[in-house]
């Protein structure tokens, strides 16, 4: 493959990741979406989600139930530095 492709594809792929990224800190489901295929497949968390629909769903779902987890992780994260060094070493 010309080096040319290899970078134009490397790109699409870090604006791909950037768009995702973009899209689930704003919570828009319909630019999440767009971020797979129709027919896609999405493994996450022992999960199999199929197709862009599913995963969608599925992403509201988790986006409604982890409101307050965020809330209790920012008034923790002084404990999760604290424990990041312990982790390290296992």
């Amino acid at each position: 493959m010309p080096t040319i492709d290899l970078l134009l594809a490397e790109l699409a792929i870090r604006q791909l990741h950037v768009k995702y990224a973009d899209a689930v800190w704003r919570k828009d489901f319909v630019a999440f979406g767009d971020c797979f295929a129709e027919d896609c497949e999405w493994r996450i968390g022992g999960m199999i989600l199929r197709g862009r629909d599913e995963i969608v769903h599925s992403f509201e779902g988790i986006v409604s139930t982890s409101i307050g987890f965020c809330s209790r992780f920012a008034r923790r994260s002084s404990n999760w530095v604290k424990a990041l060094p312990r982790l390290e070493r296992m």
